[in-house]
This record gives C-alpha cells, sequence and structure tokens, in this order.
C-alpha cells in the first residue's frame, strides 16, 4: 500500500441570490470545485495575488475576472495543475424553477399511475417543453406563474423549516 498525499478539496459558488432565484442579479447559478495538493494551491494562490495586487484573504471572482486580470485569468485556467482537477456545474435558474414546477405538479399523479417519470426521462422533457415552449404560449403570465411558484415554495419550505425548529426546541 503507498500513502498518498493529502488533497485540499475548494468548493465555491456564484450567481446565489438567496430565495430571489427569478429576480435576481444572475440567470445562472454556479458551483465550482478543484482539488490540489495543499502546496500546489497555495502557491496559484500566492501567484494570483501577485498578479491581482490583491491582499484579501479570499480572492473573488470580481478581481480575478476584470478586463485588465484576462491574461492571468487565462494562466490560471490553463495552469497544469488544474487540468483534470477542476468541476464547475451551471444551473439555469428559471430552468430549475420549471423543473421543479414539472416535477410538483406532474409527479405525484405519474407515481399513482405506475410511472416513474425519472426512470424513463419523463420528467426531464416534461420540464423542457414547459421551458421552451410555455413563455411563447402564456406569454407574461407564464413569468407571473412561475414567480408566484417560487413564492409558495418559499413560504412552503419556510413553514416546515418552522415546524422543525419548534419541534426541535421543545425537545
Amino acid at each position: 500500500m503507498t500513502a498518498r498525499m493529502p488533497l485540499e478539496v475548494a468548493c465555491d459558488e456564484s450567481g446565489n441570490d438567496g430565495e430571489n432565484l427569478l429576480s435576481g442579479r444572475s440567470t445562472v447559478f454556479a458551483h465550482a470545485s478543484v482539488t490540489l495538493r495543499p502546496d500546489d494551491a497555495a502557491g496559484l494562490l500566492d501567484e494570483v495575488r501577485s498578479r491581482t495586487r490583491s491582499q484579501t484573504a479570499e480572492l473573488k471572482s470580481k478581481t480575478i475576472l476584470q478586463p485588465r486580470h484576462q491574461a492571468m485569468a487565462k494562466w490560471l485556467l490553463s495552469h497544469p495543475s488544474i487540468e483534470g482537477s477542476a468541476s464547475v456545474h451551471l444551473t439555469h435558474k428559471k430552468y430549475f424553477v420549471v423543473s421543479k414546477l414539472f416535477d410538483s405538479t406532474a409527479e405525484e399523479l405519474a407515481h399513482q399511475l405506475g410511472e416513474d417519470i425519472y426512470e424513463n426521462g419523463g420528467a426531464l422533457a416534461g420540464a423542457n417543453l414547459l421551458f421552451f415552449l410555455a413563455p411563447e404560449s402564456y406569454g407574461t403570465a407564464w413569468d407571473r406563474l412561475l414567480m408566484a411558484f417560487q413564492h409558495f415554495m418559499e413560504r412552503r419550505t419556510r413553514s416546515r423549516l418552522n415546524s422543525i425548529w419548534h419541534a426541535w426546541s421543545e425537545a
């Protein structure tokens, strides 16, 4: 058995507007991670700080993505230690809400009919149909429906959390 060097996994997100998915500043939510040996990570951060003249403990994308730092960003993204060690997942916020709307309205009925809409791709197909066809079919009423659904889900989640909190605090 060979000993392995410890790895450091760093994760961060961008585009989080809290519960405000549909009217926030960003249309996508990004979650990124990178797995590097601690020495490699420290070296890269030191170099990025040096090239951007940043003294902050946490580097923000707004610093790295400034036009004057474009060459440094390209250098970082093409660095050999990053290749195969980084991952980015993007979620389109409106698509996320549409897919939750479809799931919450169709899944229970499909289950009663003996269908697993997740196994056979029905959930994805239904969400895609709604996402691409509903805006043209329903116009601004579609956006109002999605906003109402988002608010409904927020209240429902908040209510569940309050119930859990009360049950826990009384125990």
